[in-house]
């Protein structure tokens, strides 16, 4: 049962990533875009119940802040974390000069991390089934 639980948890952070991957990337045609320097101002509080452990567990999404022409414009960051980003930590944004709500992280690196992280665990997994099979 232990297994099945670790090959679903590693199965799905790969899926994950990929499908944030791929989401960032469609998003990611930038003909026309520019970049600005955005800051880290607030966070938003994630709550959900795990049943399994039956406590509430909490992340954070990071709200990022930046400028185009004198207006200010926020962004909540997709991926959230239990740790919370530095606030004042400057981030690169990209945004669409005609619409400058519509903007994006640039080189956001998270979903490559949750991929990788998956297919840690899926190895992980592999030798443990193996060293099973072989007791």
């Amino acid at each position: 049962m232990f297994l099945i639980i670790w090959f679903s948890a590693s199965i799905y952070l790969i899926v994950a990533g990929v499908y944030k991957q791929y989401k960032h990337y469609k998003k990611r045609n930038l003909d026309g875009f520019q970049e600005t320097t955005g800051y880290v101002v607030d966070y938003k509080r994630n709550e959900r119940y795990n049943i399994e452990y039956d406590r509430l567990q909490v992340t954070f999404s990071s709200i990022i802040e930046y400028e185009v022409n004198g207006n200010k414009y926020r962004l909540v960051r997709d991926v959230s974390s239990s740790f919370k980003q530095k606030l004042g930590k400057k981030i690169r944004v990209m945004y669409n000069p005609n619409i400058p709500t519509d903007s994006i992280i640039k080189n956001d690196f998270s979903a490559i991390v949750v991929i990788i992280g998956g297919i840690f665990l899926f190895i992980i997994g592999v030798i443990m089934f193996i060293k099973m099979l072989v007791n």
